[in-house]
């Protein structure tokens, strides 16, 4: 399992790919072997990857495990900002990260200001409002400088009208 995990954390497997090691995990556990016929599983799979207090056994669901091995790294990106680290390959990993975390402004120069968790309640102006973001030049402007004499307006391609 250590290489597909390996794998997992950089890019985003194919469906099929974790189908296949799904299977033989499912096959060692209910034989012992490399595969199991579907009437061997006394269990649907989906319960056994639940979490111990819910009824499961603790089973990862690679799916979503690639998926927070991705959101790491903007974790990296973000806590080490001057490491070797790049931002996520995947929008999937983004969201992930984004969703479990908010921006401590200071003074707004680390944190962009169309892409990153700062307002208040929560969520991006991209999240907030996937229109508005979708005619932005300008995507990694901070919120610090976007604040300063509204130059986020200038972000905007075709200008504001109501």
């Amino acid at each position: 399992m250590a290489l597909p995990l390996y794998f997992m954390s950089v890019l985003e497997l194919p469906a099929w790919a974790i189908k296949e090691i799904e299977k033989k995990c499912r096959g060692f556990l209910w034989k012992g072997d490399e595969e199991a016929p579907g009437h061997c599983s006394l269990v649907a799979w989906e319960k056994l990857c639940l979490p111990i207090e819910n009824g499961g056994l603790g089973i990862r669901n690679l799916a979503l495990m690639g998926v927070a091995l991705r959101a790491r790294w903007a974790w990296m990106s973000r806590a080490h900002p001057d490491g070797p680290w790049a931002q996520p390959p995947d929008k999937k990993a983004r969201q992930c990260f984004l969703a479990g975390s908010t921006m401590v402004l200071g003074n707004g120069e680390s944190t962009s200001f169309w892409c990153d968790n700062w307002l208040l309640g929560g969520g991006s102006i991209e999240f907030r409002a996937p229109i508005l973001f979708s005619f932005v030049r300008d995507r990694g402007r901070s919120v610090g400088s976007a604040l300063r004499n509204n130059s986020w307006v200038a972000d905007i391609r075709g200008g504001l009208s109501i």
